[in-house]
């Protein structure tokens, strides 16, 4: 629903179904009545006639509950629509449900090869394959046998090849050629296809050209069509979808899009697929999806964005993707996410945006993501956020994060050459900081202060003149997998990190120093651990780590011993955190906001 054009089409649609829904429970709605007069016949629904109801909130959430109201509206198939032919695999054919009206039918398609159209009042017609074929409805010619309760009569439209030739594509998304005619809605009801050579079976495009709003259902047998992408765009009334014969497809995205009242898919052949981008945009109604084969798909984009009462997503392969911008956006009656494997994501803005249910979600694998930008605004009842290898700027702020939850953020950072920046702000686990004037002695781990209260052994210590604000230089000799870096001053059990591009090393861990000598030291994953070997041969030189800076022992109102010396002589006002500790993300170079 891209242009202009589109959205007021769509408008006057919704404006009629509106009005269709609030008669149907009793209320009048008179000719003439504006579209902003319609809350006051809606509240006249929920108060009665003549009942004080207040005034009627005029936001998204409420115009999206009476258009939701109003969608489901939409009957079973009614009993006096005529009925369709039988249709089997076996069959070369389309076969239509078309509603005529007083004025204004017009009706445009094309197939290949060479095809007939009964247009089913009493014109057959020939036409050669791709020729567009057009066709305008007299109403009166129309017999009226069968006028239907919906105020139409109605044709049994069908397409099939001629003798000799194979059935290998249909397009309705075909403009009449009709002087003067713009964009329009199809009077199309009902549809069925089959065809085994059928590699193009086109009902909607983009850009949209024609309208299917009035499509209920849509049932396609043998085919042979590698890409569904667009098949049932905007088609706003369809609430089912058959079972599909998508053996062959490789393409679907937009396949669903703007289907507002589709509530269930059935089991589909994904197994070929590539491209899901946008795959059920705006399925309003979808509650749940099938277990889906995406074991060959490469972009999730946009893919469950505003499936509004999407409740679980069932288990994706997801080892192939690149792309899940905006996966989840807007989906605000999700609670989980199963686990996804996002080792080759590239792109995750606006995964989870608007999603204000979701509580959890799974441990998220960020190492080659470059574009994290607003992945979780509006989650505001997220309460755990694990992420690994996290290498973008990033903002986790107004979700329900614990100290915990964040705590492990930090963690899930990874080393930077150039500092990012992680946001955390508005969490109920942001801890109150104290701040104490210090002073500091360039190399040396004492800090001078007259009050110690509040402070703790383990404490991490934030600010100007601690090690990890200075980066220093490394190498490596792995005949004794030793780290050398000239008068570094640290002590074992030093937490470090460090950008050294090895498989013995991981830069989004944290590392503690052991054996160290004044120009050398070892690593170990634990405080006091066994040091880490690099197993081969390898000489490494030219990279850099930080060390953190923690309270190791306490002299009462007097001094505190830190784990790294101070990178400067000078009195300072530092940051003493109670239950966050930060110092796992900022010894990888990032900075934080609170």
């Amino acid at each position: 629903m891209g242009s202009v054009s589109d959205k007021l089409l769509y408008l006057q649609d919704t404006k009629s179904a509106i009005k269709d829904a609030i008669v149907a429970k009793g209320v009048v709605v008179p000719n003439g009545t504006t579209f902003r007069g319609y809350a006051g016949k809606i509240a006249e629904i929920s108060g009665g006639t003549g009942s004080t109801c207040g005034v009627v909130e005029w936001s998204e959430s409420f115009w999206q509950s009476e258009l939701t109201r109003a969608q489901n509206a939409i009957p079973a198939r009614p009993s006096d629509w005529l009925t369709l032919p039988t249709v089997t695999d076996s069959d070369n054919i389309f076969v239509g449900l078309h509603a005529v009206h007083e004025e204004s039918n017009y009706v445009a398609l094309t197939a290949a090869g060479n095809y007939t159209v009964d247009w089913g009042d009493g014109v057959i017609e020939n036409y050669n394959a791709n020729v567009q074929a057009n066709h305008e409805y007299n109403y009166t010619a129309i017999s009226d046998t069968t006028l239907c309760s919906g105020g139409y009569k109605q044709v049994i439209v069908k397409v099939y090849p001629q003798a000799g030739q194979t059935f290998t594509s249909i397009d309705l998304d075909k403009k009449h050629t009709k002087t003067g005619l713009q964009k329009y809605s199809s009077e199309f009801l009902e549809i069925v296809i089959s065809g085994a050579s059928l590699t193009t079976i086109k009902i909607s495009g983009i850009p949209t050209t024609i309208n299917f709003s009035k499509l209920v259902s849509v049932s396609i047998y043998n085919n042979s069509v590698t890409s569904m992408s667009y098949m049932f765009n905007n088609c706003y009334s369809l609430t089912t979808i058959p079972l599909l014969n998508t053996s062959a497809v490789i393409g679907m995205s937009y396949m669903f899009n703007n289907c507002y009242n589709l509530t269930t898919i059935p089991l589909l052949n994904t197994s070929k697929v590539i491209n899901m981008d946008r795959m059920f945009l705006n399925c309003t109604s979808l509650t749940t999806i099938p277990l889906l084969n995406t074991s060959a798909v490469t972009s999730m984009s946009d893919m469950f964005q505003s499936c509004y009462s999407l409740t679980t997503i069932p288990l994706l392969n997801t080892s192939k993707v690149t792309n899940m911008d905006r996966m989840f956006y807007n989906c605000p009656s999700l609670t989980t996410i199963p686990l996804l494997n996002t080792s080759a994501v590239t792109s995750m803005s606006n995964m989870f945006f608007g999603c204000y249910s979701l509580t959890t979600i799974p441990l998220l694998n960020t190492s080659k993501v470059t574009n994290m930008g607003s992945m979780f605004i509006g989650c505001t009842s997220l309460s755990k956020a694990p992420l690994k290898n996290i290498n973008v700027a990033l903002s986790v702020s107004g979700l329900k994060l614990s100290s915990k939850s964040i705590n492990e953020i930090f963690k899930g950072t990874k080393y930077q050459t150039s500092s990012k920046t992680l946001t955390v702000s508005s969490n109920p686990g942001i801890d109150t900081a104290v701040t104490k004037s210090c002073g500091l002695t360039s190399g040396s781990t004492t800090v001078t202060l007259s009050n110690t209260t509040d402070l703790f052994v383990g404490q991490p210590v934030i600010g100007t003149g601690m090690n990890y604000l200075s980066e220093k230089t490394v190498s490596v000799s792995n005949s004794v997998d030793t780290f050398t870096s000239t008068g570094h001053g640290l002590g074992n059990g030093t937490p470090i990190a460090t950008n050294i591009l090895h498989t013995a090393i991981d830069n989004s861990k944290v590392y503690y120093t052991t054996d160290v000598t004044a120009n050398t030291f070892k690593l170990s994953e634990t405080v006091g651990g066994t040091a880490i070997s690099f197993g081969t041969s390898v000489t490494l030189s030219g990279y850099k780590f930080r060390a953190g800076s923690y309270i190791t022992s306490i002299t009462t109102d007097t001094s505190i011993t830190l784990s790294a010396p101070a990178t400067s002589t000078s009195t300072q006002t530092l940051t003493f955190r109670s239950i966050l500790d930060p110092m796992p993300a900022l010894i990888k170079n990032w900075a934080i906001t609170y």
